[in-house]
């Protein structure tokens, strides 16, 4: 019995296939919140241009503002983590944020709707990234920080493929009333809020949590960085929103049913 008892004791500390739970569990949050996102975003562009009558420019200017906000938060999220060292409220704050307003955007009745919509879940995405990457790399060993972190973005991006196939599924033998499509996005974002808030912890240090200044001095940067910013600038500036390929398809007679897929 007691050698029974040991050896359930070191199998339940052993790490699954090598990843911790926290790992594992924040790769499931990804998994479901990208489930949740991407039943909406593929139809988006369509249901604000064909039920909201936007035109193609006002299109743009909501993934353009939503996409800016995100990028910056990132900055800012990433240094209030390490200054307070509490990750896991900024990360629940930054998913509740985007979970709850999602299904706002089959209630809206006005592009500027959608605006206001979008711009919340962007401000979501960018509070929530940097801490939980900073939690994804204190919750393995230093060695293994590239499994940890393949396995939460093949997780993120299982949840993109599945989203649009569900959301195509749904409209198959459902609906295809985009709203009620929205409003079912619901589901799988309330599946990522419960994992987190229980299966996710913050990692401890021994040590006090340090209070660094923000450091936005170009000169003091390191050269590396620097180019690696250049580098990540012109392939953005290049990267056109997806938004606009959604709209052409359409326009070139593809099934609303088969835009999801694509």
């Amino acid at each position: 019995m007691g050698r029974e008892k040991l050896e359930t004791t070191r199998t339940d500390k052993e790490p699954f296939l090598g990843l911790s739970k926290n790992v594992r569990n924040l790769g499931w949050v990804s998994f479901f919140n990208d489930v949740s996102s991407e039943m909406i975003y593929p139809l988006l562009p369509l249901f604000l241009t064909q039920v909201l009558g936007a035109g193609v420019l006002f299109v743009g200017l909501i993934e353009g503002i939503a996409e800016s906000v995100s990028s910056f938060l990132k900055l800012f999220s990433g240094w209030l983590s390490d200054r307070f060292q509490k990750r896991k409220g900024i990360i629940l704050f930054g998913y509740s944020l985007a979970s709850i307003t999602r299904p706002f955007v089959g209630l809206a009745t006005s592009a500027f709707h959608i605006l206001f919509l979008r711009f919340f879940d962007r401000v979501g995405k960018g509070v929530r990234a940097s801490p939980r990457d900073a939690l994804l790399s204190q919750s393995c060993k230093e060695e293994e920080r590239g499994k940890a972190f393949g396995f939460q973005r093949a997780m993120d991006h299982a949840g993109a493929m599945v989203g649009p196939l569900i959301t195509s599924l749904l409209m198959l033998v459902l609906t295809k009333d985009l709203r009620v499509i929205f409003c079912l996005s619901a589901i799988p974002a309330l599946f990522c809020l419960l994992i987190l808030f229980r299966g996710v912890t913050d990692v401890t240090r021994n040590r006090t949590p340090t209070s660094p200044a923000l450091n936005l001095h170009w000169n003091k940067w390191d050269k590396k960085f620097k180019y690696f910013l250049l580098i990540i600038t012109l392939f953005t500036l290049g990267n056109s929103s997806d938004a606009f390929l959604l709209l052409r398809a359409k326009d070139l007679g593809i099934d609303i049913v088969s835009i999801p897929i694509l």
